[in-house]
């Protein structure tokens, strides 16, 4: 693990999914399927089926169909790919109908937990008078969704690819952090004195590399292999428990 020296920090963003928050496709699938009175099949393939046409749809349509196919429309579409692969004998309006109850429920917190550690973190942060915001690969509901979690209150601004324009890596959703944070700080902030955490090497942490900030990735129980996953450049932590004792040596 390559430890960074941070000497200064006066912003520190984060990533959500799978950073602060984690969702089982499995287990939401399958309750708001029963609650349309539809069994599946096959559940065991949910997960597998799931990242296949979420990943074909992200390069189908960048962005959650910002260009024009828009949100709600780009994940019916991903749900309806995930239940023609179960086989099941129903209509596209009984599909529809499933579709539409599950992009509600994952606007609430009924799906996300968050993970153990996050509002320990957040706090500590905060009490810094650390700046503290979120840029993640979202769609228009996050702002909610952070809410409902009670993570919201922790952050200054929450930059989503979606309202931005642009998705991570793109540097420029990091250069517009900077912008964010500097107006709740009163001053620019640059790059070097900026940290971005999260779970995805090309997004979160080359991303904001390539930005000239500072990155730590996110690695819950090291499901990443540094010998395939090339993280071993990485400066990565297993749990936010974790992350906050790293904090407290950093910090002063």
């Amino acid at each position: 693990m390559n430890v960074q020296n941070i000497t200064k920090l006066r912003i520190i963003t984060f990533d959500v999914t799978n950073t602060l928050l984690k969702t089982s496709v499995n287990k939401n699938y399958i309750d708001v399927s029963s609650k349309h009175g539809i069994l599946l099949k096959n559940p065991d393939k949910l997960s597998s089926s799931f990242k296949k046409h979420y990943l074909l749809s992200c390069s189908k349509y960048p962005n959650f169909g910002r260009s024009g196919l828009g949100w709600e429309n780009w994940w019916k579409n991903v749900v309806r790919n995930v239940f023609k692969d179960q086989n099941l004998q129903i209509s596209d309006e009984k599909i529809d109908e499933i579709a539409t109850d599950l992009i509600k429920h994952y606007g609430t917190n009924k799906c996300w937990e968050v993970f153990p550690g996050a509002l320990d973190i957040l706090e500590y942060l905060y009490n810094r008078k650390i700046i503290l915001g979120v840029i993640s690969n979202f769609d228009e509901r996050l702002e909610t969704i952070l809410i409902n979690t009670d993570l919201r209150k922790y952050f200054s601004f929450i930059l989503t690819s979606y309202i931005y324009g642009k998705e991570k890596p793109n540097i420029s959703i990091f250069n517009e952090a900077l912008k964010l944070g500097g107006k709740k700080l009163g001053d620019r902030i640059l790059p070097e004195e900026s940290l971005h955490i999260g779970d995805n090497i090309e997004n979160d942490y080359n991303g904001a590399k390539n930005a000239g900030w500072n990155a730590f990735l996110m690695d819950h129980k090291y499901k990443f292999n540094e010998e395939f996953d090339n993280t071993a450049q990485c400066q990565r932590f297993k749990s936010l428990y974790e992350l906050k004792d790293h904090f407290k040596t950093i910090l002063n």
